[in-house]
């Protein structure tokens, strides 16, 4: 019994030196800038921690754009409430989008201009998106809203206010032709 111990010990201890393969993304770069924290690891993913986003006027550009062809995805962590004016225009690699349920508003231009984008969905809690937040979005077939968002709701993949009177964006990869609503008033 006891050589059997010393055995098992042995092994254990040996095991123990081998070593072992983590996957684990490697970071590319990091910073804090516009009042949050961010880093972009090397599939591509850009994570943003923070509660306030502010672009810092009058600088306008986000402290990630030096990296903007190797973002593909965007996670926002919960506890942030904004996206803000132009965080993540001209990304021409950009195909995903995490938003957190936490999220209150979505600036100007914030996605604009990102080809690859296909959908996005928008929170129950956001409560403001800024006009052309997602122009320029080429691919994007699809807008999905929550469905207890108070302010916003989709139709056919179209963004629309809640009571469905104002049409406020069509998705810029949508195919065929779009027939608006007879219940929208504004466009």
């Amino acid at each position: 019994m006891k050589k059997m111990l010393s055995l098992l010990l042995a092994l254990v201890l040996v095991l123990g030196m081998l070593p072992i393969s983590v996957s684990a993304e490697e970071v590319l770069a990091y910073g804090y800038g516009w009042n949050v924290e961010w880093v972009l690891t090397d599939d591509g993913t850009l994570t943003i921690y923070g509660a306030e986003m502010n672009d810092g006027k009058p600088d306008f550009v986000p402290p990630w754009i030096d990296f903007a062809e190797l973002i593909c995805k965007v996670v926002l962590t919960e506890g942030n409430h904004r996206v803000e004016n132009f965080a993540f225009t001209e990304l021409p690699n950009l195909e995903e989008v995490y938003l957190p349920e936490t999220l209150e508003s979505i600036g100007a231009s914030a996605f604009g201009g990102c080809p690859k984008l296909k959908t996005v969905y928008i929170p129950a809690a956001v409560d403001y998106i800024a006009r052309a937040a997602f122009a320029g979005c080429a691919s994007m077939t699809h807008i999905t809203v929550a469905n207890d968002n108070p302010y916003f709701s989709t139709v056919d993949g179209a963004l629309t206010n809640k009571e469905q009177t104002e049409l406020i964006q069509v998705p810029g990869g949508a195919s065929g032709s779009y027939t608006i609503p007879a219940s929208i008033a504004v466009i």
